[in-house]
């Protein structure tokens, strides 16, 4: 008996894509096939197309009705891992990422995300009120997008008014007590040096009504932080001196 012809494979956009999508293999035997991977027979996946989601390498085979087979030769497709989510807060009038990648800052214009015109660094300062998030892009063009969070005109012009909360002491030297009524679901704690850098972050339980926590601040230098609370919506910023 003799063997079917050797089948080859297409692909499709091309050998490596961003983790999230798929790589299109296509066989040039319109029927008969099986779909084999590095662990073995790949189950269910006996058509002509089969998409893959995970790096490694890849052959058909073609079995015809005398049960002789021919393999394709092996391709290796890649799938290259997204860059880390990346993350913001704001600072006065400004945006503050600490992501490494190189970053693009957008604003939601009614459902539509507009990438802001020179908005590429760590940093952005805001001019209007609205829906904000960030994208990290790795060397692959693979990228990540930040949670989206809506920026109003009092987080801009730090106008806190809506926002109670008791810090004492401030200054403060080894710890500070932090109180307040969360009825706006603040679910975060984050404080942050001049240089915008992260000293210290403190999850806080957003369906407990009166806030009470104890921050440790042995570790932290004498200067002025900035104490950010944030819920789903709002970013409020506190000043903090440590002595």
């Amino acid at each position: 008996f003799n063997n079917p012809p050797i089948p080859f494979i297409n692909y499709q956009p091309n050998d490596s894509v961003c983790d999230g999508n798929f790589i299109e293999l296509t066989s040039t035997s319109p029927s008969d096939n099986q779909w084999y991977n590095q662990t073995g027979v790949i189950a269910e996946a006996d058509s002509s197309i089969y998409l893959a989601e995970t790096s490694g390498y890849y052959f058909v085979r073609v079995t015809n009705t005398n049960g002789c087979y021919s393999d394709s030769p092996i391709d290796t497709i890649t799938i290259i891992d997204n860059p880390f989510k990346p993350t913001f807060w704001i600072n006065y009038d400004t945006l503050i990422s600490n992501s490494n990648y190189p970053l693009q800052w957008y604003f939601y214009n009614d459902t539509v995300g507009v990438p802001l015109q020179n908005a590429t660094l760590n940093q952005y300062v805001v001019s209007e009120s609205g829906y904000y998030f960030v994208v990290a892009t790795n060397e692959y063009g693979c990228t990540s997008s930040s949670d989206t969070v809506y920026i109003t005109s009092y987080n801009i012009n730090d106008n806190n008014l809506s926002f109670n909360v008791n810090i004492y002491p401030n200054p403060a030297h080894e710890q500070v007590n932090i109180e307040f009524n969360n009825t706006l679901k603040i679910d975060k704690i984050i404080i942050v040096n001049t240089l915008s850098q992260i000293v210290k972050e403190v999850n806080i339980d957003k369906n407990l009504l009166n806030i009470n926590e104890v921050i440790n601040l042995e570790n932290a230098k004498k200067g002025i932080y900035f104490m950010k609370f944030s819920s789903k919506s709002n970013i409020f910023t506190k000043k903090l001196v440590i002595n």
